[in-house]
């Protein structure tokens, strides 16, 4: 190569050169990594709200008793499925939102209204729990499995919350929804 100006210039060129290719390795030089950070998530539901909810659908007893069954509309009916896996995955949100489409298509079905109660609950939301259980039990059958639901968040809404008053009534309310079937011989 042949270099032709100044001879300080030789060595300018060649500092600039450097500097650039320095830059321009730093350019294509991944940042180092951070270790990812872990931040626990509180847990989408209550544990002791969940077993308040497990107790309330394991003591309903269905099947004990006379039990009155609704027909169920396909539609209403894969909704509430669809808000059943959402709660089971601990996505509440989602669960109410099913909840709340199936509602619009059936606005009185005591099951939605139950169901909705129950996911009210395990959200620790007992106003709506209670009102909407009182409007499965009002609206729906005053014995069985599903009265027997309806009492039961109530009870164990009052107890969360704990009011004496309402627990008591609500014990009593549920030895009401129990009736023998007829004796078959």
């Amino acid at each position: 190569m042949v270099w032709s100006g100044q001879p300080g210039m030789k060595m300018k060129r060649v500092f600039v050169l450097v500097v650039v290719a320095m830059l321009a390795a730093c350019a294509r030089t991944p940042p180092p990594q951070q270790a990812p950070v872990v931040v626990e998530a509180e847990p989408a539901i209550s544990p002791s709200l969940q077993q308040r909810v497990d107790r309330v659908r394991s003591e309903a007893g269905e099947g004990q008793g006379l039990d009155v069954l609704p027909v169920r509309d396909a539609e209403v009916e894969d909704l509430r499925e669809a808000a059943s896996e959402a709660e089971a995955r601990g996505d509440l949100a989602q669960a109410q939102s099913l909840l709340a489409q199936a509602l619009d298509l059936r606005p009185n079905s005591p099951e939605l209204l139950q169901q909705a109660a129950e996911v009210a609950l395990l959200g620790g939301d007992i106003d709506t729990a209670v009102v909407r259980a009182g409007e499965a039990w009002r609206l729906g059958p005053q014995v069985g499995s599903l009265c027997r639901r309806s009492w039961g968040t109530i009870r164990e809404a009052y107890e969360e919350a704990r009011y004496e008053e309402g627990i008591e009534i609500a014990v009593r309310k549920i030895e009401d929804c129990t009736v023998a079937g007829p004796v078959r011989m």
